[in-house]
């Protein structure tokens, strides 16, 4: 699978040589998976293959009705296909959001230390970034409700990691609740990127819609659970008409004219018919989790490491070793592993690197042992 993914262009390898300085590194650092995919997706996507036409694709009930049924069966929330809208991305649907539904110089409240893009769906609108970071303590992230209640006062919204990327918080319907509370008060929209939801190791997942109805918008896809994000697309779930309706109009006027081909046939086959791979797939991921933490602890105590609660992502703290970021970098590329830079993911998380379990075990192992020569 390894050797596979270098001849199809992936940007973990593509990228070695820009990020890292050298192509001599086992990349670890972006969230795709090196895994074997669903046998369902496959067929699907050579079967729509040998049609042998691939022109624009209209977006058919199905699609949403896959998603729906998956979100009931696993976390029992059921969303009104009437208020669903497609995404050809998360990350863009965030953006087209924004832009739809406030004006240049509102607030918007960020998370960090958190997924880095969501800055610039900031920015890129012309609005103001408000941080609101994250609390740590020794590994363990919660939120810091006594800024989030001054913040919110004068935002207009919050952009939620629910799970947390980079961090592996599973929030808790407690959290989550005042959080909510929070918002609906001051009147601030929640926008709830829920793209790591399926993949939980500790407790259940707690749909921000499952506790709101009137300022939550969902994002949600395929992309992590069944490791699809080179197909794009996705679903943006919305409070009522009104939002959805600014949202598609102002997509349309931005270049989103229609689905990709592909992702339609491979979303529908992913929620119908790979549940049993899902949930294979699931637990080898939390066991390379628990093989990374295990030799962490035990070989390199000087990075503090807490096993996430989701995702596939972990949160190594390198701060111990006084190095500056631009040094960790250095010292990991030396070593022969790219991780992702902490730095990348704003306030927080500086002295950090993050690196994605989501392997072939032979790969951590190497990792692992590369990680433990340059620095146990």
């Amino acid at each position: 699978m390894i050797n596979q993914r270098i001849k199809t262009y992936a940007t973990k390898y593509m990228n070695r040589q820009e990020i890292f300085g050298t192509e001599d590194v086992i990349p670890l650092w972006i969230a795709d998976m090196d895994l074997p995919g669903a046998p369902a997706i496959t067929r699907a996507l050579i079967e729509r293959a040998e049609h042998n036409v691939w022109g624009y694709t209209a977006i058919p009930e199905a699609y949403y009705q896959a998603f729906i049924d998956w979100q009931q069966r696993r976390n029992g929330v059921r969303y009104d296909l009437s208020l669903m809208s497609y995404a050809d991305n998360l990350v863009q649907a965030i953006q087209l959001t924004l832009g739809a539904l406030l004006t240049p110089g509102d607030k918007v409240i960020v998370q960090p230390p958190v997924y880095h893009p969501f800055f610039k769906t900031v920015a890129n609108n012309d609005l103001v970034q408000v941080n609101s970071a994250l609390i740590e303590q020794d590994g363990y992230y919660r939120m810091d409700f006594d800024h989030l209640a001054k913040s919110v006062r004068d935002a207009k919204a919050l952009i939620l990691c629910n799970p947390h990327n980079p961090v592996g918080r599973n929030w808790s319907e407690a959290e989550l609740t005042k959080l909510v509370d929070l918002c609906v008060a001051s009147d601030v929209l929640i926008l709830s990127d829920e793209i790591h939801s399926d993949l939980i190791h500790r407790g259940s997942f707690t749909p921000m819609q499952k506790l709101n109805q009137s300022h939550v918008i969902t994002f949600n896809s395929t992309g992590k659970s069944f490791n699809t994000a080179g197909l794009q697309g996705g679903y943006v779930i919305f409070p009522n008409k009104d939002m959805k309706q600014a949202y598609e109009d102002y997509a349309a006027s931005h270049g989103r004219i229609g689905a990709n081909c592909f992702n339609i046939f491979s979303n529908i086959a992913a929620y119908n018919e790979s549940e049993d791979w899902f949930d294979d797939t699931l637990k080898l991921i939390g066991d390379n989790i628990d093989y990374v933490t295990d030799r962490i602890h035990r070989q390199i105590p000087r990075i503090k490491l807490r096993a996430p609660e989701a995702t596939y992502l972990m949160w190594l703290d390198f701060s111990d070793y006084g190095l500056s970021d631009k040094e960790l970098l250095q010292r990991c590329a030396k070593a022969g592993v790219g991780l992702g830079p902490g730095e990348w993911f704003g306030q927080g998380g500086q002295q950090h690197m993050r690196l994605n379990a989501a392997t072939e075990k032979e790969l951590l192992e190497e990792a692992l042992d590369r990680l433990v020569k340059e620095f146990a």
